[in-house]
């Protein structure tokens, strides 16, 4: 280091780690602890993710009359779509009215949302209520758009098994 440099750093503090920024006394941990420990989720682990969004499906299949498996595939593969556009509590809203029939039969409709609900407040760990448009809507922003974001990532990863659990799509 020349002596301009030294100068100039004279004196002042020496950055610390942010709290989700390992140091590198924690980041050389031994295999065995590393498997025990449970870091914050920081990434997305994909095969988690992907487990997560079959067996989501697989479950919504159950639930649902072979009759409408091609029209909740088509559904299911413009979610991310959906939710980019509308959001989550439009979802929820929407959810509502398909369940109550009141529109010609589309109750399968409320019931791919619902489930899709269901699972990304089980999956994300945040809480509102799947019934309640307004717990996602007056959730703060931050918890908001990161819950919208996830939703979009999770809805894609439904759209990719929807042809494998629930067939191909109905076609219009």
């Amino acid at each position: 280091m020349g002596k301009k440099n030294k100068k100039k750093n004279q004196g002042k503090p020496k950055p610390t780690p942010k709290p989700n920024q390992p140091n590198q006394s924690t980041a050389q941990t031994s295999p065995q602890s590393a498997q025990t420990a449970n870091p914050p989720k920081l990434r997305l682990d994909t095969r988690e993710f992907s487990k997560e969004a079959h067996q989501a499906l697989v479950e919504l299949k159950q639930n649902l009359s072979s009759d409408y498996y091609q029209k909740a595939s088509g559904l299911v593969q413009g979610l991310s779509g959906y939710i980019s556009t509308w959001g989550l509590h439009r979802m929820s809203g929407d959810m509502k009215k398909f369940l109550a029939g009141t529109a010609e039969d589309t109750t399968y409709k409320g019931k791919v949302y619902k489930k899709f609900l269901e699972r990304l407040k089980d999956y994300s760990g945040y809480d509102f209520d799947v019934d309640d448009e307004g717990s996602l809507i007056y959730l703060d922003l931050r918890s908001y758009t990161t819950l919208n974001r996830l939703a979009i990532q999770l809805a894609k990863e439904w759209s990719f098994w929807a042809v494998a659990v629930l067939g191909e799509a109905e076609e219009s």
